[in-house]
């Protein structure tokens, strides 16, 4: 099921009306004061007296001290095309309050409001944000090419890899409601580029994509290891696609963080000395990754047990 690709928002002190162009008798309304959502049938919910513009998607809610916000992308380019459908992306956002007005906020208040909503515009301005409005872009072309057809009919949020859906708790008011699925779109970080290339004179499409996940992403040193759901730290999935006369090949390679259980906190030295959590392997690291005895402890799995601790796992002693 695909998301709608162009709408307009209708602007009211009381509302938020979201009018795709492709099926404007579905229109969106967030209702600004009591902050429910609920879909009507034709135009004439749309007051002549508000204010429209185009957007190019939903991003989501969020709640900060002044109440929820509605996030929206208003300006986006096209990063290229995969397996034929369009990929996007994000140029420009923009956060709109509920709140008509934040007199409701002591000064303190409003100044924590602030920085909370500087701190997510910041973080929005970041240019790696891609979305397809057709194309499942969290799964690599190896994993759609596995599923069953029935699969592809599933809301676009709703089949998403979530590891990699950036946006995926700012969407949680749309997708309890299964009507409201194609306004929901999620959104990737990392790259996406595409180009033509000719090897030999034979001309092909090569594409690179680059997707960050969303679990323990952070900066170096500071996160370090694995958690105790078998996540690793900075995850990164990256997918090249060549595609010729039809055909289409995919290669993935992944990176991480080593999966176990470490921190390396910065310091005055140029290479701190890497720590590990000795509590935290008994605790989660078996659960993690030696849950299944029936798969053989291969000699990497061994070295990197050896390394912090001097005593195997008991089901593979």
């Amino acid at each position: 099921m695909d998301v709608h690709d162009s709408l307009i928002l209708h602007e009211t002190p009381d509302q938020f009306l979201i009018e795709p162009i492709h099926d404007p008798g579905n229109i969106l309304v967030i209702d600004r004061l009591n902050q429910e959502f609920s879909l009507v049938d034709g135009k004439k919910h749309i007051p002549s007296t508000s204010k429209s513009r185009s957007i190019f998607g939903i991003v989501g809610t969020i709640r900060l001290l002044a109440g929820p916000y509605l996030v929206v992308i208003t300006k986006c380019s096209k990063a290229g095309m995969v397996n034929g459908q369009d990929i996007w992306k994000i140029d420009e956002t923009e956060i709109l309050p509920f709140a008509r007005t934040i007199l409701h906020l002591n000064e303190e208040q409003l100044a924590e409001n602030q920085v909370y909503k500087a701190m997510i515009e910041h973080v929005l301005n970041i240019p790696h944000f891609y979305f397809s409005y057709t194309y499942d872009l969290t799964h690599s072309l190896q994993r759609l090419h596995n599923t069953m057809p029935e699969f592809l009919q599933i809301p676009l949020h709703e089949r998403a890899d979530e590891r990699f859906v950036w946006n995926r708790h700012l969407i949680r008011d749309f997708v309890s409601q299964p009507q409201m699925a194609k306004f929901v779109l999620p959104v990737m970080l990392g790259f996406v580029q595409t180009h033509h290339c000719t090897v030999n004179r034979k001309k092909l499409l090569y594409t690179l994509i680059s997707r960050r996940c969303c679990y323990r992403a952070g900066t170096r040193f500071f996160m370090r290891g694995v958690d105790q759901e078998g996540q690793v730290a900075n995850y990164v999935e990256t997918e090249q696609i060549v595609e010729y006369q039809g055909d289409k090949c995919s290669f993935i390679q992944t990176r991480g963080s080593i999966p176990i259980f470490w921190s390396q906190l910065p310091n005055l030295k140029y290479k701190p000395k890497p720590e590990a959590i000795l509590r935290a392997l008994a605790r989660g690291l078996n659960p993690a990754f030696f849950a299944m005895e029936s798969i053989p402890l291969s000699a990497t799995t061994r070295t990197i047990w050896l390394m912090v601790s001097d005593k195997m796992p008991s089901i593979y002693s």
